[in-house]
């Protein structure tokens, strides 16, 4: 297992968490009714606040209007922008907003030109004169133990705090149970040799030369991807990956700027399943469907994350594939930027994309000579956009969690990236979470999850609950909640749970199978 850093760090919280700190006096009702709170703060306390930033909440019904909101809408206040960072669902708000029973459903950021504590005040009070505001605060600094890596480039990858990558380390970084890495395949242009890559890559194929060549990334489109998901942790070099104790497969399909060919995907799955890789990434797709391809996804045991697309188009109705086959073990994944607005060139549709991630300015690996970044340094990157860089970063969180649950089957874990989606406004009617991946939620909602088929709940999977489950398929015992008999999580009870359950039990396989 790689070595975990805890330091302990002073960050901006950017919510309202911490109003319990503050003196709140009330004020009259705005237009609608709903209480106006008003704060006075010891501004003037640098230890605990700071002043570059603003935070307002929305009153809900104000809120509501789909609109991008500017600083012509804030006339007074002194700031350089003005960008939504929350569209909270109600549900949402009531467990971080304690200011009483109204919700908020956004929370806007201002950058102040006036960056002190006068200033920061001043803005305050203005935002709070604004009747469809409900209340401001500034940047809140506050010192907990987290994971940290010691990677010192690791600062310039934004979504790792987009996701609350640090929080989730504290649970796992990617080792399984047994001690081994976690497995991820990554169906690309292969991945280049890399100092901050190698030591999580093992031997992979290409599929279009039929070789295990597949350092010879001529796009560094796989390598940008890989570094994403797996860069080396804690090596003192470069950046970090969101799992950092995984074997990153190289499964070639990308033959240059011609395309990738998909056709090979059976192939390619099937070869995952022999090298029990359980979760495989697809940033590569198109508008040709193919039946052998979504077969294939739909026979395969693990999960693919794969790209929407950067179409800008709605593939509700006009369909990029794999992304939009009906695949229940596919989770599709569109672009957001720094706002969690929709990237303007992102696909959409709230019935084939399921969830967003960034997938604009992203710091990742790639080679010297690097096509598509503003710059170049020691092999990195910088400023990578697409759909094609999303993905991974919702991969490596399914990695995270398969990591510390291997028992979950694909439907239960892409439930898990589903039910903790990080709400968004402007994704509402866009993807079919309406929000962004968020890690930590991700793996504590998964660490709540029953054990699929520790049917005596004694904790473990073993030989007597794999006797119980076999009374029931033989017709000797009935039973009428399958919950803990139902290891493959279709819906039934049959030989399908016997299966995997010895499979799991005798380490053949490192989580259980299942199309859903």
């Amino acid at each position: 297992m790689k070595k975990i850093i805890k330091m302990c760090f002073t960050i901006t919280l950017v919510t309202m968490i911490v109003f319990s700190t503050l003196t709140i006096s009330q004020a009259e009702p705005n237009v609608s009714g709903e209480v106006k709170r008003v704060f006075e703060y010891d501004i003037f306390d640098e230890s605990t606040f700071g002043y570059d930033y603003v935070y307002a909440g929305i009153f809900k019904e104000f809120s509501k209007v789909n609109k991008q909101w500017t600083l012509d809408d804030f006339p007074g206040v002194e700031a350089y922008s003005v960008c939504d960072t929350w569209a909270l669902s109600e549900k949402v708000a009531e467990n971080y907003v304690s200011t009483g029973t109204e919700n908020f459903h956004q929370i806007l950021k201002f950058k102040l030109i006036n960056n002190t504590p006068e200033g920061c005040l001043e803005a305050i009070r203005k935002l709070e004169s604004f009747d469809f505001v409900k209340s401001a605060n500034p940047q809140v600094h506050v010192d907990f133990d987290a994971t940290y890596p010691n990677d010192p480039l690791s600062t310039n990858q934004n979504y790792l705090n987009m996701i609350s990558a640090y929080s989730a380390w504290d649970e796992t970084v990617g080792t399984m149970p047994n001690g081994d890495s976690i497995r991820v395949g990554i169906i690309d242009s292969g991945i280049a040799s890399h100092p901050d890559l190698n030591d999580n890559v093992v031997t992979g194929y290409d599929f279009v030369n039929e070789n295990t060549i597949t350092t010879d990334d001529t796009l560094y489109h796989g390598t940008k991807v890989a570094g994403i998901i797996g860069a080396v942790a804690n090596n003192s070099t470069g950046i970090c990956g969101i799992c950092w104790d995984v074997d990153l497969f190289p499964l070639q399909v990308l033959f240059g700027l011609d395309g990738a060919a998909l056709d090979l995907l059976p192939e390619v799955l099937s070869y995952a399943e022999e090298n029990d890789i359980s979760i495989v990434n697809i940033s590569a797709g198109g508008n040709v469907y193919l039946s052998t391809c979504e077969d294939a996804i739909d026979n395969y045991s693990g999960l693919v994350i794969c790209a929407a697309g950067n179409e800008k188009t709605f593939i509700d109705g006009y369909p990029y594939y794999p992304a939009c086959y009906s695949c229940d073990n596919i989770i599709s994944v569109a672009a957001v930027g720094p706002n969690n607005c929709l990237a303007s060139f992102s696909n959409y549709g709230s019935q084939s994309v399921d969830i967003a991630a960034l997938g604009m300015g992203i710091y990742t690996t790639t080679n010297s000579v690097s096509y598509n970044s503003y710059y170049s340094r020691n092999g990195l990157a910088y400023h990578v956009d697409g759909t094609s860089f999303s993905a991974p970063i919702v991969t490596g969180v399914v990695a995270l969690i398969k990591s510390i649950r291997p028992d979950l089957s694909p439907a239960r874990i892409k439930n898990c990236i589903l039910e903790t989606a990080y709400p968004c406004y402007y994704l509402s009617n866009k993807v079919h979470s309406g929000g962004t991946v968020n890690a930590a939620d991700a793996i504590d909602y998964a660490l709540e999850e029953d054990l699929a088929g520790d049917v005596n709940q004694d904790g473990v999977v073993d030989s007597i609950d794999v006797e119980l489950v076999r009374r029931v398929v033989a017709g000797l015992d009935t039973v009428t909640d399958i919950t803990y008999y139902d290891a493959y999580y279709d819906g039934s009870v049959d030989a399908k749970d016997i299966l995997v359950m010895n499979k799991y039990i005798n380490g053949y396989q490192t989580a259980f199978l299942g199309p859903n």
